[in-house]
């Protein structure tokens, strides 16, 4: 039988009314099994239970116990947050696989994808004038396009706050 890792079955057999059996795992770390038959799923692996009666007869059967595995699905790097490709990641125990057959194990060092940091480019301080606005100096970055106060990314700002609006025309009387 097969059985992903935290569930359980009952084996059943068919004995005399008097027959005493004794039911036993060959590997209690994979799939232990109680007096009543009932196995409980481990670990990944593979386990024999056997089942004996008082007078010697015995029956197995092969417990494969398999990794309950959840898909990840692929995400994009950003700027600040690393990405991933798509693995899976067994609801138990917590391995990650790259197959959903849960044969190929890897690491959360193989499926991370760094994140991209902000590449930022000075935008200079301008003078308004009176006919075009103008603006104090301030840091974009070509990847996510926020604005930035500072040349290491962390003081974030908006187009708003560092647009300078236009300056008032200063009209002088001429005489003629």
């Amino acid at each position: 039988i097969t059985l992903k890792e935290g569930t359980n079955t009952i084996l059943s057999v068919i004995a005399s009314d008097e027959a005493v059996l004794t039911w036993k795992s060959d590997d209690d770390t994979i799939a232990s099994v109680d007096q009543t038959g009932k196995v409980i799923a481990l670990k990944a692996g593979e386990a024999t239970i056997t089942v004996t009666t008082q007078d010697g007869l015995f029956a197995t059967c092969v417990v494969t116990v398999t990794h309950d595995l959840v898909r990840i699905d692929e995400k994009e790097e950003t700027c600040t947050a690393n990405g991933n490709v798509a693995y899976y990641e067994c609801s138990v125990c917590h391995d990650l696989f790259k197959d959903e057959a849960g044969t190929q194990p890897t690491t959360e060092q193989e499926v991370t994808i760094p994140a991209l940091g902000h590449v930022l480019t000075l935008v200079p301080a301008k003078e308004a004038t009176c006919t075009e606005v103008g603006n104090h100096a301030y840091y974009t970055c070509s990847h996510c396009e926020d604005l930035f106060t500072d040349e290491t990314g962390t003081q974030t700002t908006t187009l708003e706050a560092v647009t300078i609006g236009v300056k008032a025309h200063s009209l002088v009387a001429v005489e003629a």
